[in-house]
């Protein structure tokens, strides 16, 4: 399945390297395979909210990230990886994956309710002018113990999902004032 309207929508700060993407999900058994054409390669910082407008709350996020997007490190560690919804990133080098999570059902109720916005960022490195992200959410149907520690060994939650890819339309913003 493939959506080319107004799903997801960015903007672009070319000059700061900066990625906006703003949505909405309406649908918890789908990956959303979500990409976003940039001017050019190179580092990028990714800033990145979508609400849930779903009837489950979001308990984990994944991100897949597609070939020629990798996340940057220094000291072998994310740059910058976070999310304002859950106490816990991690990204597995090996499956190029994050996973935005908290610490299980006894420790935080840390969620996504409908209604709310999950705001992540992330810094990237991007060889390929465009960023590819394949995105599933857990929810408490199914059941956040197990599948939390399935995301955090094998980064492959999800998998057997029907697939819908989402070009995003782009706008620039931050361009320099000609009339000055």
């Amino acid at each position: 399945m493939r959506a080319n309207d107004i799903h997801m929508g960015a903007a672009i700060d070319e000059k700061n390297r900066v990625i906006l993407v703003t949505g909405c999900i309406d649908r918890n058994d789908h990956t959303i395979i979500l990409k976003v054409p940039v001017p050019s390669n190179g580092e990028w910082t990714v800033i990145k909210a979508e609400v849930n407008i779903t009837d489950e709350p979001w308990i984990a996020w994944q991100i897949n990230l597609g070939e020629g997007t990798t996340i940057v490190e220094k000291d072998k560690q994310p740059e910058l990886l976070m999310s304002k919804n859950f106490n816990n990133s991690r990204y597995l080098r090996d499956k190029n994956t994050v996973v935005f999570y908290s610490g299980g059902e006894d420790k935080d109720k840390s969620e996504v309710r409908p209604g709310d916005a999950i705001l992540k960022y992330v810094k990237v490195n991007i060889e390929n002018k465009i960023f590819t992200g394949s995105h599933n959410r857990l929810t408490s149907r199914h059941g956040a113990s197990n599948f939390i520690n399935t995301m955090l060994t094998n980064g492959d939650f999800g998998k057997q999902f029907p697939k819908i890819e989402i070009i995003a339309p782009v706008t620039k913003i931050n361009e320099p004032d000609k009339n000055f």
